[in-house]
C-alpha cells in the first residue's frame, strides 16, 4: 500500500509549483486547471481522516481554481464539469451541521445535463451524499432514483470491465447500504460491495480500493477478515470505518 502521507507531500509540492507559475501566467485557464486537479487528489487522500476538514478546504482551493479556469474559458464545457463536480465534493465534506444554498447551483446544472458522462455521474453522487450527510434520506432517495432510472447512466454503467464504472457501483452499493431500512438490506449492499471490489481487484492495493473493502467488511461485522489491510491504514491515521 502506497504511503500516504508521501502521496499528500508530492502533492503539495506540485500545487506549490503551480500557483508558482500562475503568477506569471495569471490567464492560463490549463494551469488552473491543472492547479484545481492536484487540489482535488489531495482532497480525495485528505478525506479518509476521521476530520474532513483538511479535505473540505482543498476541495474549496479546487472549487475556486477551476472556477477561474472556466471564467477565462467560459465554453469550455470540461471546465464546466470539472467545476460541479469539485463543488458537489466539496459540498459532501462540509461539517454534517452546516448546510449551503450553493448544493442549489449544482442541482440546477445536473437538470440540464444527462449522465452519460463519468464525472456527470460523481456529482450526482456527491449531492446524494451531501443530503445522506444531513439525514435528508428521502431526498438523497430521490436523487438516487433519478440517476438510477436515466437511459444514458443505464448505458454507461453497462460495461463492467471499465475501472470508473465499477468505482461508481462501489459508490452507490455503499449509498444503498446507508439508505437501507433494515439490517438485511444493508448487509446485501455491503456484500454486493465487496464482491464488486473483489471481482476486479487486479492485485490493485491502493486505498482508493482497501477503504471501501474495509468499510463493507465493518458493515458486516466481518472486519478481522481484513484486519492486517486495517491494522495498516489505523496507522496511518485512519481510523473510522463506518458507512
Amino acid at each position: 500500500m502506497c504511503n500516504i502521507f508521501v502521496n499528500i507531500d508530492m502533492l503539495e509540492q506540485a500545487s506549490q509549483q503551480l500557483v508558482n507559475m500562475l503568477k506569471t501566467s495569471s490567464n492560463d485557464a490549463s494551469l488552473q486547471s491543472h492547479l484545481a486537479n492536484t487540489y482535488m487528489q489531495q482532497s480525495f487522500l485528505l478525506s479518509y481522516y476521521p476530520n474532513k476538514r483538511a479535505a473540505f478546504l482543498k476541495a474549496e482551493e479546487a472549487t475556486n481554481a477551476i472556477n477561474q479556469a472556466r471564467i477565462q474559458d467560459p465554453k469550455n464545457q470540461n471546465f464546466q464539469r470539472t467545476f460541479y463536480r469539485t463543488l458537489a465534493y466539496q459540498l459532501m465534506l462540509l461539517d454534517k451541521n452546516k448546510t449551503s444554498e450553493r448544493v442549489k447551483d449544482v442541482l440546477s446544472y445536473i437538470d440540464n445535463q444527462g449522465f452519460s458522462n463519468t464525472t456527470l455521474i460523481n456529482i450526482q453522487i456527491g449531492v446524494i451524499n451531501y443530503l445522506i450527510n444531513r439525514e435528508l434520506l428521502s431526498e438523497a432517495e430521490i436523487h438516487l432514483l433519478k440517476l438510477e432510472s436515466n437511459p444514458d447512466f443505464i448505458e454507461r454503467i453497462s460495461d463492467t470491465n471499465k475501472i470508473e464504472n465499477n468505482s461508481i457501483l462501489i459508490k452507490i452499493n455503499l449509498i444503498k447500504a446507508k439508505l437501507a431500512e433494515d439490517k438485511i438490506a444493508k448487509q446485501k449492499f455491503c456484500q454486493a460491495t465487496i464482491n464488486t471490489i473483489e471481482k476486479n481487484n487486479n492485485g490493485d492495493k491502493s486505498i482508493k480500493r482497501t477503504y471501501p473493502l474495509i468499510q463493507a467488511y465493518t458493515c458486516l461485522n466481518k472486519e478481522s477478515e481484513v484486519g492486517t489491510i486495517k491494522s495498516k491504514l489505523i496507522e496511518l491515521g485512519i481510523t473510522n470505518f463506518e458507512l
